[in-house]
């Protein structure tokens, strides 16, 4: 059995601060802190396990409340491939892959932000 993996890192976060109209003067007070966006994870590797798996891992993120990994089959991952969503550990098995074929990653810690 021949394993190829390929890894990348990336982060991808929207976080949008001051949207929308002034709060009228009447309006009960219920502000709205901007959450920092985490750090983009260090270290991220991929390696071939065995039993059509792949294990991936990375150092924590100061600030993350769980990870998110994209991934696919062609080449250049991004946030619209398939998510891996609501992983709150720093490794993943991704099993029941196909023999022989290459994988690619990218992981995102995710935080309220």
């Amino acid at each position: 059995m021949s394993w190829h993996s390929k890894a990348a890192l990336g982060i991808a976060v929207l976080a949008l601060t001051g949207c929308g109209p002034e709060k009228p003067a009447s309006a009960a007070s219920s502000e709205v802190s901007a959450t920092t966006p985490p750090a983009t994870p260090a270290s991220f590797s991929a390696s071939g396990g065995y039993r059509r798996q792949i294990d991936l891992s990375w150092f924590p993120v100061t600030g993350a409340d769980s990870y998110t990994i994209y991934w696919n089959t062609t080449g250049t991952v991004t946030t619209g491939d398939t998510p891996i969503t609501g992983i709150t550990d720093t490794s993943y098995v991704h099993g029941g892959l196909i023999n022989t074929t290459t994988y690619f990653y990218i992981v995102v810690a995710v935080n309220v932000g």
